[in-house]
């Protein structure tokens, strides 16, 4: 019986000396509704809202609560825009419009129904805004939603996406072109033509020059140069039902399919690698920057990630001894196929980030982002959603009374 007692404080004592946390992809938010939940916009970090059947959902923590709020009508809200903090707008089946003006606390019914079912809507700023939707009507307001005006344009057909990248440049997606304006919506131009025959069911524009639009079997187009050109046959994306893509920047883009999850790209378009989201159906997804993001679907299910969705890492923490001064040490393997061990060493309880950079020095995702204990931590490291090359890792430790800084080099080779 006391060797049992023994045995019994031993695994204890390692519990408390070792700690193995998997940091994963896409974390499940709670939602305080299970209806489906259709479109997802985030202002900034903290404050996002999302659009469902017959509901709103509204944060201001980055997703750590949401609070709901009813729609006035009984409507499918299919698209949802804030220009700011307090103002946004939204539009529901059979050409209804809503705004809110207090962050989505309240929500009020916008006269002037359009006559066709809208798809989309954005505002430039509080009050000057657009939809468009069915049979390529297009809707402006400069007076916050109480009248809307129908524009004067020729050869749109369904109007699936609106965006301004600037108070001056706007992009509408219509059956398989985009149109661009450089006037504040005053006029239209349409871009040069490409190959694609699907009609585009999304676009996302992560500035003026860099955008992607997807056809919903999958067909992918990118500009690089605001629209002059673009780019098609590129990439490979399973056939399947997408329903939107978010760009991040010109290298980072995600799109959500009805069957397949979340796909992610962090080298152009080039290559797409599936994310890891069980028994999950998204509708939209959204992303604050290249590593916060989340995605809403079906069963009222909300998902964030803090890792941009596509690495997995695994934390080993040993507190049985401390060191006696803040180290990083090179990975091992290196090089390495696809995964690795990254070491460090924390003599006293401290901050810790640890980010992946590539050849430019341009952070590319977050690994470590959390207060760590005193002791020796290892990071296991999967790098099988990156492209063969050479990438940094650096660490940066803020301590009680010192900080510390390192950056090594290691290669991927697949």
């Amino acid at each position: 019986m006391q060797n049992y007692y023994k045995l019994f404080a031993g695994l204890i004592l390692l519990s408390v000396i070792f700690s193995d946390t998997a940091h994963s992809q896409w974390v499940q938010q709670s939602s305080p509704t299970d209806s489906i939940l259709n479109c997802i916009y985030f202002l900034d970090s903290n404050n996002g809202h999302i659009g469902g059947r017959n509901t709103f959902l509204s944060t201001t923590n980055s997703g750590s609560n949401w609070l709901q709020s009813s729609v006035p009508v009984n409507t499918e809200i299919v698209s949802i825009h804030f220009p700011s903090v307090n103002t946004g707008y939204a539009i529901g089946s059979a050409g209804k419009r809503f705004k809110t003006s207090n962050g989505g606390l309240n929500w009020l019914t916008l006269p002037d129904d359009a006559p066709f079912n809208q798809f989309d809507i954005w505002f430039i700023n509080n009050v000057t805004g657009f939809t468009g939707g069915a049979s390529g009507k297009l809707y402006k307001t400069t007076n916050g939603g109480q009248n809307w005006i129908e524009q004067i344009t020729s050869g749109f057909l369904n109007i699936r996406n609106i965006q301004f990248t600037s108070p001056d440049t706007g992009y509408i997606s219509s059956a398989q072109r985009i149109w661009k304006s450089t006037d504040g919506g005053l006029n239209w131009i349409i871009t040069p033509p490409t190959n694609n025959s699907s009609e585009l069911i999304s676009m996302s524009f992560s500035d003026d020059n860099s955008g992607y639009a997807i056809s919903q079997l999958g067909t992918l187009q990118k500009t690089t140069d605001g629209g002059q050109n673009w780019i098609t046959n590129f990439g490979f994306l399973p056939i399947t039902v997408y329903l939107s893509i978010h760009s991040v920047n010109s290298a980072v883009a995600y799109v959500a399919s009805q069957n397949n999850g979340i796909f992610a790209t962090s080298n152009g378009g080039l290559n797409w690698t599936a994310q890891d989201i069980p028994s999950f159906t998204p509708k939209s997804v959204c992303f604050v920057n290249q590593n916060t993001g989340f995605t809403c679907g079906f069963g009222g299910k909300i998902f964030k990630t803090t890792n941009g969705g596509g690495i997995f890492t695994s934390l080993i923490s040993n507190s049985n001894m401390i060191p006696v001064t803040y180290n990083l040490y090179q990975n091992y393997p290196n090089p390495f196929n696809p995964a690795t061990v990254i070491k460090f060493d924390l003599p006293g309880k401290s901050f810790v980030k640890l980010t992946l950079l590539d050849i430019t020095g341009r952070e590319i995702a977050e690994l470590i982002n959390e207060t760590l204990s005193a002791g020796y931590h290892t990071v296991e490291f999967d790098g099988s959603n990156f492209a063969t090359g050479v990438y940094f890792y650096r660490i940066i430790i803020e301590g009680d009374d010192q900080k510390f800084s390192k950056t090594l080099k290691m290669i991927l080779v697949k």
